[in-house]
């Protein structure tokens, strides 16, 4: 009988240790979706306010808009 409750608790503990490993591999995986997220928006941002004019030199003063500003002549 004593044998039976001891390969319970441990089996009862091997699955807690691995529900506690999926759990650890989850939330580590969504931190990672997060922070890649927040730097491609943040990457794309930065790319949207910086004017074409500034990296090319081909508009005119006129025109100097950035990315989505191209459509407003």
């Amino acid at each position: 009988m004593a044998l039976a409750l001891a390969l319970a608790l441990a089996l009862a503990l091997a699955l807690a240790l691995a529900l506690a490993l999926l759990a650890l591999a989850l939330a580590l995986a969504l931190a990672l979706a997060l922070a890649l997220a927040l730097a491609l928006a943040l990457a794309l941002a930065l790319a949207l306010s910086i004017p074409f004019s500034r990296l090319r030199g081909k508009v005119p003063v006129g025109r100097m808009g950035g990315a989505l500003g191209l459509a407003c002549f």
